[in-house]
């Protein structure tokens, strides 16, 4: 059926009539292409990152762990060390070793020195004062620096993953006799408590400090019977910390190292300083002179 409108023109009204009908269908149909396309996309990323996920997990072998993106975090391997000195007093040290953004930290008893780490590809130079250098060149290498123990320059093997747990050994580019163990199970570290004997010096309690051109010692001693010692050089921090008692101008501290060890100090004050009679290795003579440290109360 058909009309003639205002202008003239013939208009098919059942023709308009079933055009307006399919009209709305076309943006729907849009839309369905467009979901699919989106969760299609969703699916792709989320395999993706489901790959990537699982490849960190049990293919990257990597002396430090790493967050989502790929960047290094904070990493504790965990080493054992056997003392074998005599049979009946057979003592294992545990080692936590803490590897932050180039800072290194060694837990041990109630033991913490503080050193750096970095880790590179074996340059010439660097092959220089290596035995087979020139082999090694372009191998990753890890640097240790200032944690006593551990100094060196090492290659180093991972294997393992998060579920079976790792293990990472590092061995000495200067010595092969020289090769640690870690796995990543760290241990827990020894506290040292108040036994109840605890005799306090009023004028002992507080921080005091010596400051020389190599660096400072720090005490901290407690009103209830605990005590820090900080000794900071320009490129490592040792702390020490435990329990401790005075008796007689002498103060016995106590602090763990594969079990509880016991050691005296012998002290005295001068007007406003506190005098501390400290044991210093003379590596010339091979012994141990006991010298005069004068420490002021921050």
């Amino acid at each position: 059926m058909s009309e003639n409108n205002y202008f003239g023109e013939n208009t098919d009204i059942t023709g308009s009539a079933e055009q307006a009908a399919l009209t709305p269908d076309a943006p729907a149909k849009k839309s369905h292409v467009l979901q699919r396309t989106i969760i299609i996309s969703l699916a792709i990323v989320a395999a993706a990152i489901l790959v990537t996920v699982v490849c960190r997990l049990f293919f990257f072998n990597s002396a430090l762990d790493t967050d989502f993106f790929g960047n290094s975090k904070a990493t504790v391997w965990h080493y054992t060390e056997a003392n074998e000195s005599t049979a009946d007093e057979a003592t294992d040290y545990d080692y936590n070793l803490t590897f932050d953004n180039g800072r290194l930290t060694v837990d041990v008893g109630t033991m913490q020195i503080t050193g750096s780490y970095t880790i590179k590809h074996i340059t010439e130079d660097d092959a220089a004062v290596i035995k087979d250098g020139d082999s090694k060149i372009g191998t990753s290498m890890m640097v240790i620096e200032n944690t006593i123990k551990f100094d060196g320059r090492y290659t180093y093997d991972v294997s393992g993953n998060i579920f079976t747990g790792k293990t990472m050994t590092l061995q000495n580019l200067s010595n092969e006799k020289k090769v640690f163990e870690f796995d990543s199970d760290a241990a827990e570290m020894p506290k040292i408590e108040q036994n109840g004997d605890f005799k306090k010096d009023e004028k002992l309690i507080g921080n005091w400090e010596y400051v020389d051109e190599l660096g400072s010692i720090n005490y901290e001693f407690t009103d209830d019977g605990y005590f820090t010692r900080t000794d900071k050089l320009v490129d490592t921090i040792q702390t020490v910390n435990g329990t401790y008692t005075c008796k007689d101008g002498i103060f016995n501290y106590t602090m763990d190292f594969g079990g509880p060890n016991v050691i005296s100090r012998r002290y005295e004050f001068k007007d406003d300083n506190l005098i501390i009679y400290e044991a210093v290795p003379d590596y010339d003579s091979g012994l141990v002179r006991v010298l005069p440290y004068t420490f002021q109360k921050k």
